[in-house]
């Protein structure tokens, strides 16, 4: 794809839906460069959506939504078919690209990643992802990596500590604590 593709400023490793404010470039180039065809719809399949943000400890329910109410971005270029929107998640790109944006500051523990995708954005560079997952996210949760043994296995009781922390009202309070934390640290 980075050789296939013009101006590629990122490629990542497997497909996910990202914020599109990262990738409007990505779609404009798409809309009129010659050769190219742009497709808009549910290309990622469920279970690979779902293996992606299961990973980083989100709620079935809720990507169920999300997954209904979103669509991906195919494009088709010289034979090769990537989705809109990379994501400085598993990705790769040109040392001569990324030096472009160098350095970051990186006082946070996240540094300012985000900034990568932005830039790369307003310097009219592609964001694309592989139309298969070729990598898997083990930051938050490794839960489903256990597969199908997991889900067949007999559900042991929960400690009622756990119990307790997962009662909707204390669940949702817990967690707008820490968005709230995670939005204070990070912003």
């Amino acid at each position: 794809m980075l050789e296939t593709f013009p101006k590629t400023g990122m490629v990542t490793g497997r497909p996910f839906r990202t914020n599109p404010d990262y990738y409007s470039f990505t779609l404009e180039w798409a809309r009129h460069a010659s050769g190219c065809t742009l497709n808009k719809g549910q290309f990622i399949p469920w279970e690979t959506f779902w293996e992606f943000n299961r990973s980083l400890g989100q709620e079935e329910a809720e990507n169920r939504k999300v997954y209904a109410e979103t669509q991906d971005w195919k494009i088709t270029y010289k034979g090769l078919t990537a989705f809109a929107g990379a994501s400085h998640w598993q990705f790769t790109a040109y040392k001569s690209v990324l030096e472009q944006f160098l350095p970051f500051d990186m006082d946070k523990p996240m540094g300012q990643v985000k900034m990568l995708d932005e830039r790369m954005n307003q310097h009219g560079l592609l964001r694309l992802m592989v139309s298969d997952p070729l990598t898997m996210n083990l930051s938050n949760t490794t839960d489903y990596v256990r597969g199908k043994a997991a889900q067949t296995a007999a559900p042991a009781r929960k400690p009622l500590f756990r119990r307790l922390v997962n009662l909707p009202p204390i669940r949702k309070a817990l967690l707008g604590v820490y968005d709230t934390i995670f939005k204070w640290y990070y912003s």
